[in-house]
């Protein structure tokens, strides 16, 4: 998505200097008269939409799941990459399945 963010910034910045071009050394542009023009209105449709789209995905939790990637899945506290769980839990997991039950609910 940043891509698209670059691709319309480029896209403004060149509209402005076919503008310059144009008008300041009084030359025409090579394919339309209104080139500048159309690029410029293209990198603003980009700009809004990269805009909406970033809105939407933030209120909408369209980065919640890549949020959670890289966390312990019980308490959520940063992991390592390729790891489930911190290393309290990773050592309480490996105690359940060691002992063949929950301690908690080893007296049942």
């Amino acid at each position: 998505m940043l891509s698209f963010l670059k691709t319309s910034l480029i896209l403004l910045a060149l509209s402005f200097a076919l503008w310059f071009y144009e008008h300041d050394f009084n030359h025409s542009l090579p394919i339309h008269d209104d080139l500048d023009v159309w690029i410029a209105y293209l990198g603003g449709v980009m700009m809004v939409v990269f805009v909406i789209t970033s809105v939407f995905s933030r209120f909408m939790g369209g980065t919640a799941k890549w949020r959670r990637k890289y966390r312990c899945i019980r308490c959520g506290a940063k992991i390592k990459k390729n790891e489930m769980y911190c290393e309290k839990h990773k050592n309480e997991i490996a105690d359940q399945y060691l002992h063949g039950r929950n301690p908690e609910h080893a007296g049942r």
